[in-house]
């Protein structure tokens, strides 16, 4: 694929046309390097989306997904995005769900995000996982990774009376323990850091 985006190989008139010889500067120094130059060449709403599915809690998406963060696009603006991200490898899906396509794509995704846009993209993902029951712990997650202490705060209280044992945590965000202890240390600084008491978790 690197070599046909750079014009290396070519396809016309039905045919494929291959160089004699395979120069040096003509593959990528490190794979590191392709993907970060394959994020690049997405159409900016493309990368935006790309973007938020790899800062995820959860690496699955539907189109619905996609079609929440993307609410201010047209429906098929966004399945034309999502067409997009499919047709350069960068995520792999059949319609119903969808994957980012490599463990160093998404590293080469979040690498490309400035503060501000995370800080977006964050705001985001708290949106879609608040509006799911399941998902309301990786809800605050977002929220606090977004600087919204209070907010993050707030739902978490509201998980936190329906679900007082963390066990009853684990069962019912999807979220391993030891993600769980994370997300609470991070929201016990938050707390402190804005004047509230931390509560205490079973």
């Amino acid at each position: 694929q690197h070599l046909i985006d750079r014009g290396v190989i070519r396809y016309g008139a039905g045919n494929w046309t291959l160089p004699e010889r395979t120069m040096e500067a003509d593959l990528p120094a490190s794979m590191d390097l392709l993907f970060r130059e394959r994020v690049n060449r997405l159409h900016p709403a493309s990368r935006a989306l790309a973007q938020t599915q790899a800062l995820a809690t959860f690496e699955h998406f539907t189109a619905d997904d996609y079609a929440q963060i993307a609410s201010e696009l047209p429906p098929h603006i966004t399945h034309g995005l999502v067409a997009e991200l499919i047709a350069n490898d960068i995520v792999k899906g059949d319609g119903q769900g969808y994957v980012l396509g490599h463990a160093a794509m998404r590293k080469a995704l979040v690498s490309s995000i400035e503060d501000a846009e995370g800080r977006a993209h964050h705001r985001k993902l708290a949106a879609l996982y608040a509006a799911k029951d399941s998902s309301r712990l990786a809800a605050v997650r977002h929220l606090l990774a977004a600087s919204a202490p209070g907010p993050a705060l707030a739902l978490l209280s509201e998980v936190l009376n329906m679900s007082s044992e963390s066990r009853e945590l684990a069962a019912s965000s999807g979220l391993a323990y030891a993600d769980i202890a994370q997300l609470l240390a991070q929201a016990h600084d938050a707390a402190i850091l804005i004047g509230l008491k931390p509560r205490a978790v079973n």
